[in-house]
């Protein structure tokens, strides 16, 4: 037996014990609203990322135990790479939906993954990675392997991907010169902009609003980060309307509602 060459991400949700806290009142009966709601989101979290393309199998497989994923494909698995990180993009956006941040890496390399086990080095870095080098709540990614994917793209001149390149319409790289999975502002490119300016974003300022409350020096720099992306986006958005002479008023209300984070 041998290890496959494939591109693995491993991503968990933040603060999962005090999302499992909250499941259990405080005479210890079960909260079941709450049960429910985990629940449901656990379960969202596979089908954001079971994409199957009816005509063409990929060779995409999923794992999913407590509040971590993993999901892999073969390198050389052209057709998988941009619904990989579309997938990526709308799990993250379910998630902040639901109030709930994550963390996560991507790696590459060898591995062994079927329905019921996966390991292999590219499993040991990517989980490495996403609990050392992740740190804020962002999904990462290794330069080397974001261009090695680019390279694999393979699509039809009319197709969205083809026309917009990859790493501009998905990739943002952070100060400290890591890749991640933008789902801040180029998030809009998979929502309409009704359910990006009056859903996504107003969720997200609240997290990160809430965030911000917490004493613990830790938990105040990963919500601190999160704050600066989202004050650097709303710069961007109204910018983007200004400069586009964008005249749908009701969008432009909206923008004008939503405020930077002190």
């Amino acid at each position: 037996m041998k290890y496959e060459n494939r591109v693995v991400l491993f991503l968990d949700i933040l603060g999962f014990k005090s999302v499992i806290d909250k499941t259990i009142n405080k005479d210890d009966t079960d909260n079941e609203t709450s049960i429910s709601s985990l629940f449901e989101t656990l379960n969202q979290m596979y089908h954001e990322v079971s994409w199957t393309n009816s005509k063409k199998m990929t060779s995409r497989v999923i794992t999913q135990f407590s509040d971590s994923i993993v999901l892999s494909f073969l390198v050389e698995d052209s057709k998988e790479v941009a619904p990989f990180f579309e997938d990526i993009q709308a799990l993250i956006a379910m998630l902040v939906k639901r109030g709930i941040l994550c963390r996560g890496a991507i790696s590459y390399g060898k591995l062994i993954h079927n329905n019921r086990i996966v390991f292999g080095p590219a499993m040991n870095e990517a989980y490495l990675t996403e609990s050392k080098a992740a740190f804020y709540p962002r999904v990462i990614l290794d330069k080397s392997l974001a261009y090695l994917l680019e390279g694999n793209l393979n699509f039809k001149k009319d197709d969205f991907f083809y026309q917009n390149p990859f790493l501009e319409n998905i990739i943002e790289e952070d100060l400290d010169d890591k890749l991640y999975i933008d789902y801040i502002f180029r998030v809009k490119n998979i929502m309409n902009s009704e359910e990006y300016l009056f859903r996504h974003l107003p969720k997200l300022r609240k997290i990160i609003t809430d965030g911000l409350r917490y004493k613990s020096p830790d938990i105040k720099v990963k919500f601190g980060w999160l704050k600066n992306k989202y004050n650097r986006t709303l710069i961007k958005l109204k910018s983007e309307f200004y400069n586009y002479g964008i005249n749908d008023t009701t969008l432009i209300t909206q923008i004008g509602k939503l405020k930077l984070i002190e």
